[in-house]
């Protein structure tokens, strides 16, 4: 049996302390909200963003965690910016995460010098993207953008790396360099 309730509100009892309102019980599994909403907010939280507020540098063939030391968002509390640099799953909060970064490089990048920007989950090695330099240049800035999607769990912590093969080499902040996230709804 199919049942419709039309409502033009809803809103917690004024007894009840909590201003949450809980739409389905032990039998729901899912939420349709259709395609006519107008108003309100869906949002994709948790969320951060974080920053390098100065240069760090690499030496060459060594993995660097970036120091990413100014929060320019963190909707959940969930991102270290003082010890670890790192963001935390908070409980409740498991699901499918939308993860970027970039990092910029720069010095006496030469012919086929590799810059790795390489996002960390748990300790191990997530993904990574790298840039091969195909010319010799002083000075020069390599811009190393890095994506991916994935499933993490309560107590899951994500970092980023930042490599370089055969010198090393400066990571600029003037260039901007950061590293998000937020969870994905429907996903």
């Amino acid at each position: 049996m199919t049942s419709i309730l039309e409502v033009e509100q809803l809103d917690t009892l004024s007894s009840n302390a909590s201003s949450t309102i809980t739409i389905g019980g032990t039998n729901a599994t899912t939420l349709d909200l259709g395609s006519n909403i107008t108003g309100g907010s869906i949002t994709m939280l948790p969320g951060f963003y974080a920053k390098a507020s100065s240069n760090q540098t690499s030496a060459a063939s060594n993995y660097v965690k970036v120091v990413l030391d100014t929060e320019i968002y963190d909707s959940h509390n969930a991102f270290d910016n003082t010890t670890n640099y790192r963001f935390t799953v908070p409980s409740g909060q498991a699901g499918k995460y939308f993860f970027f970064s970039q990092v910029n490089a720069g010095g006496a990048i030469q012919t086929n010098d590799y810059v790795f920007s390489l996002i960390y989950k748990n300790g191990s090695e997530l993904n990574n993207t790298r840039s091969l330099e195909s010319c010799e240049s002083n000075g020069r800035i390599t811009s190393v953008n890095s994506t991916i999607v994935d499933d993490a769990s309560v107590g899951d912590y994500y970092e980023l790396y930042f490599y370089t093969d055969l010198r090393s080499m400066t990571m600029v902040a003037q260039y901007s360099i950061y590293f998000g996230a937020y969870r994905l709804i429907g996903a």
